[in-house]
């Protein structure tokens, strides 16, 4: 793991502790660890640790990245044959694939070919399904869908595991070293009606720093938990010492304003540039002033190494919830609530080595509760996958991320 320069592949395979893969035959490994590291299974049954062909690994090193016919070879049920860089990849079926899970229908009567057209508008994604050009469109956002779902199309939405679109809260930087201040920010604008209004009904409020659909884990008495108080989240401020209100009506500590950054990486799409902006709005209301930053990712990542930010955002899927050590642990690759917590890194690393999945659970629930007390991150809404499918496209069914999965008698175009 010491060699590999992905900071998360290093954490699915299970950072320090993992040792070595020794081979046993052609068709049989041994991964060794020098601690139990019960999410390696989990892992290694996501794309994320898939794997890759021997021969193009030293044949095209250089052309990895890019990737084409050739250099992406994997192990499914498709052949890469075609790729145009900016606009469609073509698949064949492989002919030697014979190792499908023995609930995926893959035989020879399902479809010999697969394009995917490379469109990253979201508009015209569902402007070219609805015109009957393509047979699938994924990655739709909430107002498509609504608008496909209303004209009698049918559209899947399969919500996202992991950790939601959160907020991340330097408690490193600022005011935000105070719980009372981060209480006051989850408690102080309506997050709810934000939530509703901006994504169309389509998405779901968050109360749990990880998301209903992680497997087996959510803590579900988090449910309700949310609320929206603004007269409490004032009194919070004032108890924190931020009891003064100026004219513009921020409240202000020994001559400080109470102006927290919010720095997000380009590009930002426009329904949570919505959503952004309602919150700021609320937070207005309660007298806390956020400045909210787009920023170009070399910038971005210049602020983001340096800590220079009080609140930050994004949402990570995964299966397992071994993601909260990303986020939370001390030494966490994610780790942008600058959270150093000795005890926390130890209940982390636990939930890691646990193998009583019940046990493990309920270590996991506990993170999730005390997380929503300690509010290092502060979650918004559960995303999901959102796909339009013709009538014509049999047997679709989605991964564990919400991804389709075009491995069954699925149609011709995508």
């Amino acid at each position: 793991a010491e060699d590999t320069a992905s900071a998360q592949a290093a954490d699915l395979l299970g950072g320090e502790s993992y040792l070595e893969t020794v081979v046993v035959d052609d068709d049989t490994v041994d991964v060794v660890f020098s601690q139990p590291f019960t999410p390696f299974l989990t892992n290694a049954s996501t794309a994320f640790l898939g794997m890759y062909s021997p021969k193009a690994l030293a044949e095209s090193p250089e052309r990895l990245a890019t990737g084409g016919p050739g250099v992406t070879v994997g192990s499914g049920p498709w052949v890469l044959t075609e790729q145009v860089a900016g606009d469609h990849l073509s698949y064949e079926r492989n002919p030697d694939y014979a190792w499908a899970p023995a609930d995926l229908d893959a035989d020879a009567s399902t479809s010999t070919k697969l394009q995917v057209s490379l469109v990253p508008d979201a508009k015209i994604r569902a402007e070219s399904f609805r015109a009957g050009q393509v047979d699938l469109a994924s990655e739709l956002t909430p107002s498509t869908a609504s608008e496909l779902t209303a004209d009698g199309f049918d559209v899947s939405a399969v919500p996202s595991p992991g950790v939601p679109y959160s907020l991340y809260l330097n408690i490193q930087h600022g005011a935000l070293d105070d719980v009372r201040v981060r209480q006051a920010l989850g408690l102080g604008v309506d997050i709810d009606a934000a939530v509703e209004s901006v994504f169309s009904g389509q998405f779901k409020r968050a109360e749990s720093v990880l998301s209903p659909s992680t497997p087996g884990v959510y803590a579900s008495e988090l449910d309700g938990s949310a609320v929206f108080d603004a007269e409490r989240a004032g009194k919070l401020l004032d108890a924190a010492g931020w009891d003064t209100i100026g004219a513009d009506g921020i409240r202000t500590r020994g001559g400080e304003r109470l102006t927290l950054t919010w720095a997000s990486w380009t590009p930002f799409p426009e329904d949570r540039l919505s959503l952004a902006a309602y919150l700021i709005d609320g937070w207005r209301g309660i007298g806390v002033e956020v400045d909210h930053q787009v920023l170009e990712p070399g910038a971005y990542n210049e602020a983001y190494g340096a800590g220079a930010f009080d609140l930050t955002d994004w949402g990570f899927a995964a299966t397992d919830g071994d993601v909260l050590r990303n986020h939370l642990h001390s030494e966490g690759f994610q780790n942008a609530s600058h959270v150093s917590d000795p005890a926390l890194d130890a209940a982390l690393e636990a939930a890691a080595a646990e193998q009583d999945p019940a046990v493990r659970a309920q270590q996991y629930r506990d993170l999730q509760v005390e997380n929503a007390e300690q509010v290092w991150i502060l979650p918004l809404y559960s995303p999901g996958v959102l796909t339009a499918h013709a009538k014509n496209v049999d047997g679709l069914f989605f991964d564990g991320f919400g991804w389709p999965v075009l491995a069954g008698p699925a149609a011709a175009g995508a």
